[in-house]
C-alpha cells in the first residue's frame, strides 16, 4: 500500500505533464491547421491578384496601342483637313474672277468664259464637299482620340490598382507562409514533447 502511494506520488506529476503536453499538442495541431488554411487562402489570393495584374497590364498595353493609333488618325485627318481647306480657297479664288468676268464680244469667247465659270463652280463644289468630309472625319478622329485617351487613363488606373493589389497579396502570402512555417515548427516541438511525456 505504501509502495502504491509512492508510485502514485511519482506518477501524478508525469501524468500532469502528459496531459499538458497532450493539450499543447492539440493546440499546436489546431494552430497548424489554421495556419495551413490561411496559407492556402493567401496563395489563392496571390494567384488571383497575379492574374488580375496580368489582365490589367494587357488592357493597359491595348489601350496605349489604341491611343497611338487614334492619335495617328487624328494627325492624318488634320492634314487632310488642311489640304482640303487649301483646295477650297484656291477654287474659291478661281471662281471669283470667272463670276465677275465681263461679257465677251464674240460668241466663242462668251462660251469659253461660261464653260470656265462652270468648271470653276464644279471644282468649288467638289472642294467644298471634300472639305466637309474632311471636317467630319477630323471630328470623328478627335472624338475617337478623346475616347481612347479616356480608356488609356482608366486602364492606367486599373493597372496601378492591380499592381498595388498584387503587392499586397504578395506580402500577405509571405506573411502567411512565415506563419505556416512557425506553426509547423511549434507543431513539431509539441509533438516531440507529447512523445517524450508519453514515453515517461
Amino acid at each position: 500500500m505504501k509502495c502504491r502511494r509512492v508510485d502514485a506520488e511519482w506518477t501524478l506529476p508525469a501524468r500532469d505533464d502528459f496531459s499538458a503536453a497532450r493539450d499543447d499538442f492539440s493546440a499546436a495541431r489546431d494552430d497548424f491547421s489554421a495556419a495551413r488554411d490561411d496559407f492556402s487562402a493567401a496563395r489563392d489570393d496571390f494567384s488571383a491578384a497575379r492574374d488580375d495584374f496580368s489582365s490589367a497590364r494587357d488592357d493597359f498595353s491595348a489601350a496605349r496601342g489604341r491611343l497611338q493609333l487614334s492619335q495617328g488618325r487624328l494627325q492624318l485627318s488634320q492634314g487632310r483637313l488642311q489640304l482640303s481647306q487649301g483646295r477650297l480657297q484656291r477654287s474659291q479664288g478661281r471662281l471669283q474672277p470667272a463670276r465677275t468676268l465681263q461679257p465677251a464680244r464674240d460668241d466663242f469667247s462668251q462660251h469659253a468664259a461660261r464653260d470656265d465659270f462652270s468648271a470653276a463652280r464644279d471644282d468649288f463644289s467638289a472642294a467644298r464637299d471634300d472639305f466637309s468630309s474632311a471636317r467630319d472625319d477630323f471630328s470623328a478622329a478627335r472624338d475617337d482620340f478623346s475616347s481612347a485617351r479616356d480608356d488609356f487613363s482608366a486602364a492606367r488606373d486599373d493597372f496601378s490598382a492591380a499592381r498595388d493589389d498584387f503587392s499586397a497579396a504578395r506580402d500577405d502570402f509571405s506573411a502567411a507562409r512565415d506563419d505556416f512555417s512557425a506553426a509547423r515548427d511549434d507543431f513539431s516541438a509539441a509533438r516531440d514533447d507529447f512523445s517524450a511525456a508519453r514515453d515517461a
